[in-house]
């Protein structure tokens, strides 16, 4: 079963949404309040198994009552049950795959499809009718028939997930769930006449599938039983709970309980089922994201029909890929968009997954200038209060000339807005792309005279700066003296050597010391990481940078800084 297309208005911060989901696996991503968190709500909302739904005025986009909320989902394939004339027969459409579209009057080759729509009028009263273009209002659908969607919201509730009580999933995986409800009690008034409890045989089967699905996921639990829990003794309220050995299972840390509390959920999960995970990352280590992803790919191409889920981790689209990424954003009038990512960005997405997950990205040359964006920010921004992330920002390494080009227009094309932060020292490659860059209004922030960043630099860094720079590629970087002394000499004709860094402020040529300095600095990659550009940024910013206001190095992270805050 699958939801092909989602259609919201007035919930809580969507104005407005209509989109298809016609993938068995998708991960919404997107900035903070861009309403993907909304949208996996409004799917649960629509297709409620239960007959109440806890509801307020804030549920209501800026909860204004007047304008009722209103949740459209079409899925299919439909449920045999649910396709007689009794029951939503004469309700059925058909579902286009290659098209996209929905066809109220079915044809031969589409999937049968039913659209559910959720209304909540002012006073909180929630409706659930079936509709299409014939019977716009549609006929009631009661929860009873709901339940036949198999919705499913897994990783929440995670200690009521370790016990068996009323609706874990423990209960459910039982071998007899009604013999079961019925010892627990028995057991649990025997327990507080005799203090002792018996019969827990009858559990046996939830406790093997429990640790099946944590082993899936990667977690060893090799003494799991289930004991009555400490806790609930002292409380008096005894309830029967995982335990490993003799240790209760709650007492894990928190990612080890919900990977606990997943697997035993995804081993209850029927075919055919919609899965709805928020922040599938939360509280779990990068390498016990990636194996939960795999398993859940797994899970979306074995039966279960397909699974919802948001993040905001780069280890999850790393895992998943760009096939099954869509790009959620919610422009200023409350409209909700979404954007399939599509396989073209794949290569991007591998290399700097970070960068689809802020709005506004700065795709920079390589580490050297990752590094002095740290530095600019903690000196340089923070002094007036203001930050990169203040605006959405995010910068990321580019991996040269070519690479960060293509990385910045593929994230253009994807509706990012971007700013490229570059060298010019080779214009053979940029030339090529300018005109592309420039249509699609990419912030090209470059050095002139075809120069790198170190060039630009020393070539407008004041005279009595240059030992400073040397000095702290000595002391701060951790390149030897004698490294740096022979790199210089190197790049100097003979007789004119230095025999100490010292001697780089007495030295009388000093356009060419500068020069030989620079090229030193290039050839041997003195800066050439993200520390050693950071310290870079720490001696300009927190030492001369005022004193190097006018030069095109100064006037660059200018233009850098008025894109950022425009």
């Amino acid at each position: 079963m699958r939801i092909y297309k989602i259609k919201v208005k007035n919930f809580r911060g969507i104005k407005e949404a209509e989109f298809n989901l016609d993938k068995s696996l998708i991960c919404f991503i997107g900035a903070g309040d861009s309403t993907k968190s909304t949208i996996l709500d409004a799917v649960e909302y629509v297709l409620y198994p239960y007959w109440f739904i806890p509801l307020d005025d804030s549920d209501f986009t800026n909860c204004d009552v007047s304008n009722e909320v209103s949740i459209e989902a079409t899925i299919g394939p439909v449920p045999e049950e649910l396709t007689s004339d009794s029951k939503f027969g004469l309700y059925l459409r058909g579902w286009n795959e290659d098209k996209n579209l929905i066809n109220d009057e079915p044809e031969d080759a589409d999937i049968r499809v039913l659209t559910l729509r959720l209304r909540i009028n002012s006073y909180l009263v929630p409706e659930w009718t079936v509709i299409n273009g014939r019977e716009p209002e549609g006929k009631q659908i009661s929860y009873n028939d709901r339940q036949r969607f198999n919705l499913k919201k897994i990783g929440i509730n995670i200690d009521n997930e370790l016990s068996w009580v009323r609706g874990s999933s423990l209960l459910k995986l039982s071998a007899d769930k009604e013999d079961t409800e019925k010892i627990l009690l028995d057991a649990n008034r025997e327990l507080r006449q005799k203090g002792v409890f018996e019969k827990i045989s009858e559990i046996t089967n939830s406790i093997k599938l429990t640790k099946k699905g944590a082993e899936l996921l990667g977690l060893d639990l090799s003494q799991l039983n289930a004991n009555i829990d400490p806790k609930s003794i002292r409380a008096n309220t005894a309830i029967l709970s995982l335990h490993n050995n003799n240790v209760p299972i709650r007492r894990l840390g928190e990612g080890s309980r919900r990977l606990v509390a997943i697997g035993a959920q995804l081993q209850n999960i029927e075919e055919g089922a919609i899965i709805l995970i928020d922040e599938i990352e939360h509280t779990l280590e990068p390498h016990r994201i990636k194996h939960l992803v795999k398993k859940l790919r797994d899970y979306a191409g074995n039966g279960v029909g397909q699974i919802l889920m948001t993040s905001h981790s780069p280890a999850v689209l790393e895992e998943l890929g760009a096939k099954h990424i869509f790009i959620v954003r919610s422009d200023n009038n409350q409209v909700t968009n979404i954007f399939e990512l599509g396989r073209e960005a794949q290569r991007t997405l591998r290399s700097i997954p970070e960068a689809f997950l802020s709005p506004r990205i700065i795709v920079c040359e390589g580490k050297t200038e990752i590094g002095l964006l740290r530095s600019y920010e903690r000196n340089v921004l923070w002094r007036s209060d203001q930050s990169f992330n203040l605006k959405g920002v995010n910068y990321v390494n580019g991996g040269g000339t070519e690479s960060a080009i293509s990385r910045a227009i593929n994230l253009k094309e994807h509706d990012y807005d971007v700013c490229l932060f570059i060298d010019s020292d080779k214009m053979d490659i940029i030339s090529s792309k300018e005109e592309e860059i420039n249509s699609l209004n990419i912030k090209l922030i470059r050095w002139k005279d075809e120069f790198c960043l170190e060039r630009q630099l020393l070539n407008d860094l004041p005279e009595d700066a240059l030992y400073g720079i040397v000095k702290l590629t000595n002391q701060e970087i951790g390149k030897s003296k004698e490294s740096i002394i022979d790199c210089i000499n190197n790049n100097l004709k003979s007789g004119s050597s230095i025999n100490e860094i010292e001697d780089i402020k007495t030295y009388s040529e000093k356009k060419k010391i500068k020069d030989v300095v620079c090229k030193a600095a290039i050839n041997s990659k003195w800066f050439k990481n993200i520390t050693a550009g950071e310290k870079l940024g720490n001696y300009l910013f927190c030492n001369i940078w005022n004193s190097m206001k006018g030069t095109l190095f100064f006037e660059g992270f200018q233009n850098l800084e008025e894109w950022v805050f425009e």
